[in-house]
């Protein structure tokens, strides 16, 4: 017998395979996402710094961790080094305080490889200013910094520093380019690299780069990629204690 006779014909073969395409694509599209709240760490801490969680008061020391809803504050002549997600770092400075709104890795509940999809870390800066550094990742990343004056987001590559006094707040973008909503539903404003904003802007006024807003400004930016190597660094030395 002729084994090619009773074989289905090659376009039935076709439509088969096609099918079964079909129907794994289906199925990956449908793939459940799980959202996951987690803590940070504290990388170092330099002086004295606190954290307060539903009303209790304690110091934050370096390897201590904190989640959302927590309030951290640095004293005078102190500042926090902290990891909020791997890769999504900042500093707060001497005199400021924050507060951790969400920490959140999303993760793909059908990959065991590498389940992570994307991470995102929600903070408020209440006073004083932070440094922050948003790597690259395989993975998406978004660190978004709500202040009285609205709310700045940076996704990966992006170094910028924020500063809130009162109701305003000020930037410089480094690295990438930050997006600010200004509170009250004004248009939103793109923050390239190179440049400074005291927020919010008068009507008309540009935006300046660095190097025009005077001396004081341009000392900032060797400050600025120097709290940066040291992020980075303590990512390095300590980041492995991380456990989400």
């Amino acid at each position: 017998m002729n084994h090619r006779e009773n074989s289905p014909p090659r376009i039935y073969r076709i439509v088969r395979c096609a099918l079964c395409l079909l129907a794994l694509l289906e199925i990956s599209s449908c793939r459940p996402l799980f959202h996951r709240q987690v803590s940070g760490i504290a990388l170092s801490v330099e002086g004295r710094a606190e954290r307060v969680r539903d009303g209790s008061k304690v110091g934050l020391t370096t390897g201590g961790y904190f989640r959302s809803g927590d309030k951290i504050s640095a004293s005078t002549q102190s500042r926090v080094d902290l990891m909020l997600l791997p890769g999504v770092l900042v500093e707060l400075g001497a005199e400021s305080e924050m507060k951790i709104e969400r920490l959140q890795l999303t993760r793909d509940g059908d990959e065991s490889l590498q389940p992570m999809t994307a991470r995102e870390a929600h903070i408020r800066l209440e006073r004083g200013r932070l440094v922050a550094s948003v790597g690259l990742a395989p993975t998406e990343s978004l660190l978004v910094v709500e202040t009285p004056a609205g709310s700045f987001a940076a996704g990966p590559d992006r170094t910028l520093l924020i500063e809130v006094n009162g109701a305003k707040a000020r930037t410089m973008c480094l690295r990438g380019k930050a997006t600010f909503r200004p509170t009250g539903g004004a248009q939103e404003l793109t923050i390239p690299a190179g440049f400074f904003a005291e927020l919010p802007l008068n009507p008309g006024a540009p935006l300046r780069t660095a190097a025009s807003a005077g001396a004081e400004v341009q000392a900032e930016v060797p400050a600025i990629l120097n709290v940066e190597k040291r992020l980075l660094r303590l990512q390095k030395e300590h980041g492995s204690s991380f456990h989400p």
